[in-house]
């Protein structure tokens, strides 16, 4: 997914506009900023595959909507009921973690092996 077809896909699920469009500038500019910012923290926690400007891998592309969708909701003054599932859905460094972070962190985190040192006696 290109960034462009992401930041409408979470201006989709605020349900700020509806599918297909239209996608108005300032709207999307908000967007921008907001995945700017995210993308910069995933770069923190996980060693992500793409760019900013890179297309979003597929097996990660609907968490990250979430994230840039609950990113974005304070902006576009989504209301309670709204706002709470997209936390649930999509907050980074909540506690509990959110879906889209649990997610994120078995798809990018390695899993850690624990091995035995063998010791060697002279």
């Amino acid at each position: 997914m290109s960034p462009e077809h992401l930041k409408q896909a979470a201006l989709e699920k605020l349900g700020v506009v509806p599918a297909g469009g239209p996608y108005p500038a300032d709207d999307v500019e908000k967007v921008t900023q907001k995945y700017e910012a995210l993308h910069a923290e995933l770069r923190e926690i996980f060693q992500l595959p793409w760019w900013i400007t890179e297309d979003i891998p597929e097996n990660v592309e609907e968490h990250v909507i979430s994230m840039l969708a609950f990113r974005s909701a304070a902006d576009f003054g989504v209301p309670d009921p709204r706002y709470t599932r997209l936390r649930r859905e999509g907050a980074l460094g909540d506690t509990p973690q959110s879906l889209a972070e649990q997610r994120m962190r078995q798809i990018l985190v390695p899993p850690f092996i624990s091995k035995p040192i063998k010791t060697e006696f002279f």
